[in-house]
């Protein structure tokens, strides 16, 4: 993602001033390190060590590390997430790892709960219609398009697409800003 359409995404979704952000599933840190280089104070969590410790590096190398923090958690394990038992976020972020949950609607409602008052959820997913035909890699880190709508609107009563897109190695990407305020 570019910092251009993080902007825009961030400036749409009314999370444009800094906060305190999660970023679940962060990978090599791309998204963390350019939402702490707008002033955010991010968490950024993932399950492989090797991706955690990237991201760390990635932070440091462009003079972000005190804005940032990582580590290896899993979100779907109660004795890992535990850790955040106390915290509320501004801003949660969630980028292409949706269609790993294994308990979709349990890992919503964790999201909810951790939301500061008037806090977002960034969720970006390649999304799958009837019929488009996708490869294997792209079918893999995709929700279809209509689960995905009826999860989201079962746990939020805002579901706000911000953002579409279609590319040739993503498939159809969705872009989903979700509110604390519109909790079901």
């Amino acid at each position: 993602m570019n910092q251009l359409l993080l902007n825009q995404l961030l400036v749409k979704a009314g999370v444009e001033e800094a906060g305190n952000v999660l970023d679940i599933g962060c990978g090599t840190g791309d998204l963390a390190v350019k939402l702490a280089q707008r002033g955010y104070e991010v968490t950024g969590i993932d399950l492989s060590n090797v991706a955690v410790d990237r991201a760390a590096e990635r932070s440091k190398e462009a003079g972000a590390s005190e804005r940032t923090t990582f580590f290896v958690c899993d979100i779907e394990n109660p004795a890992e997430a535990k850790r955040f038992d106390a915290q509320h976020f501004d801003l949660i972020t969630c980028k292409l790892v949706y269609a790993f949950i294994e308990d979709r609607p349990a890992f919503l409602e964790w999201v909810k709960t951790h939301l500061a008052e008037g806090g977002k959820l960034l969720l970006i997913c390649p999304v799958i219609h009837d019929g488009m035909p996708l490869t294997p890699r792209i079918k893999n880190i995709s929700v279809p398009y209509d689960t995905l709508r009826q999860e989201l609107e079962a746990a939020f009563t805002t579901v706000d697409e911000m953002y579409t897109e279609y590319a040739e190695d993503w498939g159809d990407s969705r872009f989903f800003i979700l509110s604390r305020q519109g909790v079901n």
